[in-house]
């Protein structure tokens, strides 16, 4: 698929929405690159899966504008909706019908080739490893088995924009693996993929450009390399020290709270520049308290390291 270097396929501007009282976007201003993945990253409840309803034209803005490929999405919604595959968290499909007629069904939707589609299904199957069942009713699928036969009816119609929202959640590894390399698979060919998870490890692993999006708003956007920048030489080093009452520890988190110590599952995390050093010191301090750590790790910087910086809490809370 040939794509134009530079071009910007996705542009948001401006993107409001409430739910009652409670704001789910917050003013979101994005470029999303031609042929690239670009990943969406934040916690549960961040805003991730309003903004990708509202790209879909699923979901009306209170404000703001997004162009799809040029097409004003506001104006001409079915016009964007031609151009997108959209993988949506919870899996729709008909379950007393096979993976093969499934995908059938839903690329039929688009008017395609019956012969051109009949070829089109196949490769999918093949390439999401469906291939043994896929003639079976998809009632008998595992919910891995169900996402992979999602993602392969959201994109029959080979979409130049694919929009995937959480697609690894709560499935098999066997699953997942399929699932990444798959994505990597569309990405080469030149496809532009939105790609929203609160897993640090996947954006990292699939997405060229990276918005960290919190409470609505985006708080950091760019490249993996551009965003640790920001917390370069900022070390994390846990210690884990089982179950011990907070205000046991609240001595060690006074004495290092230059060093933003969080006390959370069992043990106290460090983050700052070149803490690493201070590990012995660390240690010392706990075994004069009477505290025998349990184990020890020492973390550079990451994307994760990026959300904490900048929101002073897990990506995960």
């Amino acid at each position: 698929m040939n794509t134009t270097s530079g071009k910007i396929e996705i542009a948001i501007k401006g993107l409001r929405k409430s739910y009652g009282d409670t704001i789910a976007l917050d003013g979101i201003d994005l470029n999303i690159p031609s042929g690239r993945c670009y990943g969406f990253l934040g916690p549960n409840g961040a805003g991730k899966t309003t903004a990708m309803s509202i790209i879909s034209t699923y979901l009306p803005a209170d404000a703001g504008e997004i162009t799809v490929g040029g097409i004003d999405a506001a104006k001409n919604p079915s016009g964007v909706r031609r151009m997108l595959g959209v993988v949506p968290q919870e899996a729709s499909l008909y379950e007393d019908l096979s993976a093969r007629e499934n995908i059938l069904f839903f690329g039929g939707l688009y008017g395609i080739d019956k012969a051109k589609l009949s070829k089109k299904t196949s490769e999918l199957i093949d390439l999401l490893g469906l291939k043994e069942r896929a003639d079976e009713q998809v009632k008998r699928y595992s919910g891995g088995m169900k996402r992979r036969l999602n993602i392969a009816c959201s994109i029959a119609h080979d979409p130049p924009i694919v929009l995937m929202d959480e697609p690894t959640v709560g499935i098999d590894p066997q699953s997942r693996n399929f699932i990444y390399e798959f994505i990597e698979g569309l990405s080469a060919q030149g496809r532009t993929i939105v790609y929203t998870s609160h897993y640090m490890e996947e954006v990292e692993r699939l997405c060229h450009r990276v918005a960290i999006i919190d409470h609505g708003r985006i708080i950091a956007e760019g490249t993996k390399d551009e965003l640790i920048e920001m917390v370069r030489g900022e070390d994390v080093v846990i210690i884990e020290l089982g179950d011990i009452a907070a205000d046991v520890l609240k001595p060690m988190l006074d004495k290092y709270a230059k060093l933003s110590p969080i006390h959370e599952d069992g043990g106290i995390r460090f983050t700052g520049p070149g803490i690493h050093k201070d590990v012995p010191a660390f240690i010392k301090d706990f075994i004069d308290m009477g505290m025998t750590p349990k184990s020890l790790h020492i973390h550079e910087p990451n994307l994760e390291t990026v959300f904490l910086k900048l929101t002073g809490r897990e990506l995960r809370d």
